[in-house]
């Protein structure tokens, strides 16, 4: 069995290069038969001389007859030029144990222990870095941009043009800067950190770059501290210690070239020079400027924001008609931020920045500054805008910033998703109902989630243009909704002109912020579940055996249990009359020789054990009792039950729906201390019990979707149950 993967580490040769390994192993015995690291990529021969070596004298001694490998291409050459061996195509999981180990072996003493990357970089060279970076962190850049200022490079010497740099570190944490290579290569990194979550395999971001972070001397290997100290270089904090890293568009990270590192030293010193007199200057025009820096080497560099590539006015009007709304409104956006800060100064970027709990945030806040928030004489900047540049915007222009005027900030449960195409939308506040043409959106949205963003209507197409990073589940987004009802004073749909107010929006906002901070804080942490008598839920089962023909007398005896019910043959429920309420206790199920009861708590299992064994005295015998805890059982809903032999997927399937089936059953008689601990079916005869209920069954159906299509439940079943 064969396969070739990139190992994720550079080799240090000139230029480094990202080795492509490899790997043969034979089966059954797992023994490594052959390994080879490529240096190019391209023109790799489908077999080696050395390969066709180890299949005549494998290290077992038997020759294959098979070879297996998991691409079509690879195998249908390796046919052709091996007619001898059978060629299978398939998977290649027993290869990845052995990768790990391989990898792990040959990455072991691989961490950077020098800056010179192990002679490659002169100590003159790392010298300038160290005084560059000292200079600029005393400076703090950081402290007066946020991370989306973006500034054009160009260092013609050493063939760097239009590259994009972009300061990082406003919220105090990972200070210094990113230089791609294009604006083009910084967005695709935002597009990707923008779908990248906790599930995300694929590292494949379709850019490279160079960065430039200040690291605590602590965390540093104490070989490279000590030579900092012995080459005497110096560092402006004990948290200032430069790391220059370079990524590729795997992001893989490898040390810097001399030529790599001469880049990041020039942009350095530049930054130097344009934030020298920040401080001091009064009008604080560091976002719009051009600056030429001869650094001390005599390389000459240019910085220059915006980046032309933003486009002109001009540009924007000759490109607008056939641009993709979202690249419109990206750099019309880019122009009214200009002109708030050119009309109202650095405090209107100030007020973006308060605003903001995390830097994805300003998809959200950005919006808001432009299209809702009052700037001068009651008009927004959008407004001020459009009656400033008049005569240089065209139809295409006008028509789109008409629309975002048109839009307001609502909270939106999706409805409907047809991946990598549109999103249905339900406005919950307004009630409005929308098909939301987005395909990144429609490919991570789950049905039920609820957004917070902004619709905007479009040539005949809705679109969503500002929409906060993290979406919220049902019952979370609830509260959102009745904060925002008891806010305005509304209980029915609220008018959008309210909606569109600067206040209303604002309150919306925060109360999201705070509600996904809070889901952040409780996500590790379960709520406790109490049953009407004021147990924890537990689900108790006691299991009985009986002799086959004492079936009809155990079922006559039952009967005379008080509150019991037979719901079909073998089947029944016991109700109980407390606090003037009749309350589902348990279930008793009849199957051949077996006879099971279920109820919630251990405390009421304990009393119908004791009851059914005066009943059914010497007729049946216990053999056991097992617990779960509801949290337990739902968590671990998906592991098959332990077994002998190993269950089919289409099994397992079976088992959780099964599972899932029986247990939502019982869930609409069980208290629930979010309907005032009343079950499903005794709080929707109230309007607003009928109205949690909606919003719990909602909650079930989110997170079902997460789940594999053949494992789902389907809530409608507690929708007709309920005649909801």
């Amino acid at each position: 069995m064969g396969g070739r993967f990139l190992a994720p580490f550079y080799i240090d040769e000139d230029p480094p290069f990202h080795p492509l390994i490899e790997l043969w192993i034979e089966l059954p015995s797992q023994l490594v038969a052959y390994v080879e690291v490529h240096q190019h990529i391209e023109d790799l021969p489908a077999v080696t001389d050395a390969l066709r070596q180890t299949l005549r004298k494998p290290e077992s001694g038997i020759r294959p007859h098979r070879l297996r490998v998991n691409d079509a291409l690879w195998a249908a050459e390796i046919g052709k030029l091996l007619p001898n061996h059978q060629v299978v195509l398939g998977q290649t999981r027993e290869l990845d144990a052995v990768v790990d180990d391989l990898i792990s072996s040959m990455a072991q003493g691989e961490e950077q222990t020098s800056f010179l990357a192990d002679g490659t970089l002169s100590t003159d060279s790392m010298e300038a870095l160290f005084k560059a970076a000292a200079a600029l962190f005393r400076i703090a850049p950081w402290q007066y941009v946020f991370d989306e200022q973006l500034i054009e490079v160009d260092i013609p010497v050493l063939d760097v043009h239009g590259a994009c740099l972009s300061i990082i570190g406003s919220l105090g944490e990972s200070l210094g800067f990113i230089l791609f290579a294009s604006l083009y290569d910084y967005e695709r990194m935002v597009e990707f950190s923008h779908t990248l979550d906790e599930g995300t395999e694929s590292v494949d971001i379709g850019c490279k770059f160079i960065s430039l972070n200040y690291e605590l001397g602590a965390n540093l290997p104490s070989a490279m501290r000590r030579e900092a100290h012995r080459h005497h270089w110096p560092v402006a904090a004990a948290s200032a210690y430069p790391i220059v890293e370079y990524r590729d568009d795997s992001g893989f990270p490898r040390d810097p070239t001399a030529r790599e590192l001469s880049i990041i030293t020039a942009c350095s010193e530049a930054l130097v020079s344009a934030f020298k007199d920040y401080e001091k200057t009064s009008t604080a025009e560091f976002q719009f400027f051009s600056l030429s820096h001869v650094c001390a080497n005599g390389l000459e560099i240019h910085l220059k924001a915006p980046p032309t590539s933003l486009m002109t006015f001009a540009d924007l009007a000759s490109h607008s008609e056939e641009m993709d709304p979202h690249r419109l409104d990206y750099l019309l956006g880019g122009h009214m931020l200009e002109y708030a800060y050119v009309c109202w100064g650095p405090g209107f970027l100030r007020r973006i920045e308060r605003m903001m709990q995390e830097d994805d945030e300003i998809q959200i806040v950005l919006p808001f500054a432009l299209y809702h928030l009052a700037v001068e004489e009651g008009k927004t900047v959008a407004t001020c805008f459009l009656e400033a540049h008049q005569n240089s915007l065209n139809d295409r222009q006008r028509q789109w910033l008409t629309a975002q005027q048109a839009a307001w900030f609502s909270l939106w449960e999706v409805v409907a998703v047809v991946p990598g195409e549109s999103l249905q939308l339900r406005d919950l506040l307004s009630d409005k109902v929308c098909v939301v043409q987005d395909k990144l959106a429609s490919e991570s949205a789950r049905v039920r989630s609820v957004l917070l963003g902004r619709v905007v209507h479009d040539n005949g197409m809705d679109l969503l243009a500002g929409c906060h990073p993290k979406s919220l589940p049902p019952l979370a987004a609830a509260d959102v909704v009745e904060r925002m009802r008891k806010y305005l004073r509304k209980r029915t749909d609220i008018p959008k002109e309210r909606l569109r107010e600067a206040n209303t929006a604002r309150y919306l906002i925060k109360r999201w912020q705070k509600k996904v901070q809070e889901q952040i804080e409780t996500s590790t942490r379960l709520p406790e579940l109490i049953n009407f008598d004021g147990d924890a839920i537990v689900e108790t089962i006691d299991r009985y055996k009986f002799e086959q023909p004492s079936r009809a007398e155990i079922e006559a005896r039952l009967l005379e249990m008080d509150g019991i019910k037979s719901e079909s043959p073998g089947e029944y429920v016991i109700i109980k009359n407390a606090q003037e309420r009749d309350t589902v206790i348990g279930w008793i199920r009849i199957h051949d020789d077996t006879l099971r009861v279920e109820s919630n708590s251990v405390e009421r299992a304990d009393a119908l054990r004791a009851e059914l064994e005066h009943l059914c005295a010497n007729l049946i015998v216990h053999r056991g009792r097992s617990h779960e805890a509801v949290h337990a059982g739902m968590n671990q809903m998906r592991s098959p039950p332990q077994a002998d032999n190993e269950i089919s997927s289409e099994q397992l399937e079976l088992f959780v729906a099964e599972h899932k089936q029986q247990y939502y059953e019982r869930w609409l008689d069980i208290p629930i201390p979010a309907l005032d601990n009343k079950s499903p079916r005794e709080a929707i005869l109230t309007i607003a019990g009928k109205e949690k209920v909606k919003v719990l069954i909602d909650e079930i159906e989110y997170r079902e979707a997460s789940q594999p299509a053949g494992e789902r439940f389907d809530t409608s079943t507690l929708k007709r149950a309920l005649r909801l």
